[in-house]
């Protein structure tokens, strides 16, 4: 499972850093969401679900 920012979506309010922070970050530089991890283990799926659900930009885009 891998997850995806759309940087042209982000608007940095941080939601999925408040649900996933072993998933996503906020760069200090841009402001915007990163991903910090390259490959998403099965025992994290439900977090990154609910980060993809809770971001108001749909920004998140998340593979299986």
């Amino acid at each position: 499972m891998k997850a995806h920012i759309d940087l042209d979506k982000c608007q940095g309010y941080g939601n999925c850093v408040m649900e996933a922070d072993r998933i996503f970050d906020i760069d200090g530089g841009s402001g915007q969401a990163v991903v910090l991890l390259a490959e998403i283990q099965p025992d994290l799926a439900d977090e990154v679900r609910l980060a993809e659900a809770s971001c108001p930009a749909q920004a998140i885009l998340v593979e299986d």
